[in-house]
């Protein structure tokens, strides 16, 4: 009998078939610890968006409900067709526009005023009556009536209230084109592509302040800035900006970059230190010549009248003036107005003596009211503010329309 088979030299190995889920071979307890981790990040991430969300928006509310409280506004920017550029929410909306930067949106109607379908605050500007005279002050925020919420008790309206009670016979209108920010050469773009055609009677060149304020901001030897022209900048500069990275999109990241690198950021106007910029003062007397002779070749009564001053006042006569202009502007920005803003009046009543129109200093009416408190910050007036400034102006315009 034969014994059992021998086996071959070469044994044969079976073959084996590869288990796809074991090609990459990750230790099983690491690999949890890497998932935990992922879906621990994504949960914070997402507690953190949320939380952060949230208390922005109660943040932001509440500083909404601080500043209306004093009669402050929020402004939001959109392009003539509507589309927002700085913020989607405000109580004021200012639309681009091809002759003066931006204006306010027409048909307006705010817890704090209303706009014209001109886009101008108050009622609607009627057709022009022939036996009417048609006073329009041209200014900024404060012939706006910018912290002032009731209509009837800004200026404008409160001379146009006299004028009718003291000369019943003399029908008159007197029409508020303040728009909040404006300079002189937005005035007189405005003058010249709208309200000349309006057939005034007479304008009150009611400004000045906003050419010595951001002409403090300014940088020397370069032209004066309205805000609104540095907030288009800076939407064009972050448009240019490269998108951010996977870590600058985390809400989480950029909490604890910010806690751990502090950024205290830009400065804003009306915090920062105030400089002489050598083009405000004669580019504001340019823009008041060229202003005075178009709406007298119009024929077109002028009266021009610089805007009233915190720094005109002699020293902190009301303690809640004091407060409020120290907590708004910096503190070189007394010195900075002391020196530099008489100029402003001065050259604009030389203005006046060579071509021949009516000059209102303001400075009288202030410190004929020395004990009383007219300013909310540095040149915005109170309700108080505007009333005396109208019955002060009245008289004036009387005279000039020759009632």
């Amino acid at each position: 009998m034969s014994g059992p088979a021998e086996l071959s030299s070469e044994q044969v190995t079976p073959e084996v078939t590869p288990n796809p889920y074991l090609l990459f071979h990750v230790p099983k307890k690491p690999f949890f610890l890497v998932v935990v981790l992922l879906i621990t990040l994504s949960v914070a991430e997402g507690i953190h968006s949320f939380v952060r969300s949230r208390r922005l928006e109660r943040r932001t509310a509440r500083r909404l409900e601080q500043e209306r409280e004093k009669g402050l506004y929020t402004f939001v920017l959109k392009t003539s067709g509507g589309t927002s550029l700085v913020s989607d929410k405000g109580d004021v909306v200012f639309l681009n526009d091809q002759h003066v930067l931006y204006r306010c949106q027409p048909n307006q109607n705010t817890p704090f005023f209303k706009t014209n379908s001109r886009g101008f605050r108050g009622e609607e500007w009627p057709k022009k009556d022939k036996k009417t005279k048609r006073v329009i002050v041209i200014g900024s925020s404060t012939v706006f009536g910018f912290g002032v919420r009731d209509e009837e008790k800004v200026f404008s309206v409160l001379i146009e209230k006299s004028l009718k009670e003291k000369y019943p016979g003399s029908p008159v209108e007197v029409l508020n084109a303040g728009v909040i920010g404006y300079l002189s050469h937005q005035d007189l773009a405005s003058l010249s592509t709208e309200l000349i055609k309006l057939e005034p009677d007479l304008i009150v060149l009611f400004n000045g302040w906003n050419d010595l304020n951001f002409g403090g901001h300014s940088e020397p030897g370069k032209a004066v800035r309205s805000w609104m022209f540095n907030e288009l900048e800076l939407v064009i500069e972050r448009s240019k900006e490269e998108s951010p990275g996977f870590l600058e999109q985390s809400s989480l990241y950029s909490s604890l970059k910010k806690r751990l690198f502090k950024d205290k950021g830009k400065k804003v106007f009306g915090n920062q230190d105030y400089k002489v910029n050598d083009h405000a003062l004669p580019n504001y007397l340019h823009h008041v010549e060229v202003m005075t002779r178009l709406a007298k070749s119009y024929g077109v009564k002028v009266l021009i009248s610089p805007q009233p001053e915190f720094g005109m006042r002699e020293g902190f006569s009301a303690p809640d003036e004091k407060k409020n202009f120290s907590v708004s502007y910096h503190e070189s920005y007394y010195k900075y107005a002391k020196e530099e803003y008489p100029k402003y009046l001065d050259g604009a009543q030389s203005i006046a003596r060579k071509l021949g129109v009516s000059f209102f200093d303001t400075r009288h009416f202030l410190k004929s009211h020395s004990d009383k408190a007219f300013f909310s910050d540095a040149v915005h007036l109170n309700e108080n503010g505007h009333k005396y400034c109208a019955e002060a102006l009245m008289p004036k315009i009387a005279e000039v329309l020759g009632l």
